[in-house]
């Protein structure tokens, strides 16, 4: 097992462990880039890209909108 985390380090820096740590990565954003891995995605995996999903929306969106115009207009702070 640590074995395996250890090749997402620096101290493996071939081609060949580069792909397959950016095909990892890319399969928890439900992503899949190498055509050898036929396994299909796990329920969880579509859910938690559900929630990451949402989760980016309502920080970015309904918070930056919330502070822009409710909180800067009441504060009356237009450097914000």
């Amino acid at each position: 097992m640590m074995e395996t985390i250890r090749k997402f380090g620096l101290g493996y820096c071939d081609v060949k462990t580069m792909l397959w740590n950016v095909s990892v990565m890319l399969r928890v954003l439900i992503l899949n880039i190498d055509g050898r891995n036929k396994k299909p995605f796990p329920i969880t995996s579509y859910i938690f890209a559900i929630i990451v999903c949402l989760g980016y929306f309502y920080v970015y969106l309904v918070s930056m909108s919330w502070f822009v115009f409710i909180r800067c207009a009441a504060t009356g702070d237009l450097l914000s």
